[in-house]
């Protein structure tokens, strides 16, 4: 489990971010911890432990090398960014998985006090942040107010079809 002890304050980053390959570290942004309450630092852990459990960090060193590998091709540009967006979708999901019914539109107004205030709309292949794609997130919204418990569960079509797309 992570934990606070878990966090490094920092000045290189503009937004929360799960770092690290082998000991991954939740990096706040400095004055990050001032500005929210604890309610709020406790759904931006959540998120970024949900990318620690979807193992998206490694997942952002394939797509890297894919993207090296093929960097003539711009459906692959365009597929991994939209990649990256459903990852933070994803998180989101699993993060509200984790909440009590009332909690979505408070954690949906975190994420937009973050895009106001601590906003990085860069890519780092070894970082997974909460605020990867800042113009998905009237998406991301529109997803976190029509949550529930059940939305989150993959269905068996969709699992059938990411094993196909993953032998191609």
């Amino acid at each position: 489990q992570m934990c606070i002890r878990d966090s490094v304050v920092t000045d290189r980053i503009k937004s929360p971010a799960l770092f690290g390959f082998v000991r991954p570290r939740i990096l706040l942004p400095e004055g990050l911890l001032e500005a929210l309450s604890l309610d709020e630092l406790q759904y931006v852990f959540l998120h970024e432990l949900a990318h620690l459990k979807r193992r998206d960090i490694y997942l952002g060193w394939v797509v890297s090398l894919l993207q090296i590998l093929h960097w003539f091709n711009p459906l692959i540009w365009l597929a991994f960014r939209r990649m990256r967006g459903d990852q933070e979708m994803a998180c989101d999901a699993l993060a509200l998985s984790r909440m009590t019914p009332e909690e979505p539109p408070a954690y949906g107004r975190t994420i937009v006090n973050l895009l106001e205030r601590f906003s990085q709309p860069q890519y780092v292949p070894s970082i997974a942040g909460i605020l990867e794609e800042p113009s998905n997130i009237e998406r991301r919204m529109t997803m976190i107010a029509r949550f529930t418990n059940s939305s989150y569960r993959w269905s068996p079509l969709a699992m059938a079809l990411v094993t196909v797309l993953c032998f191609i």
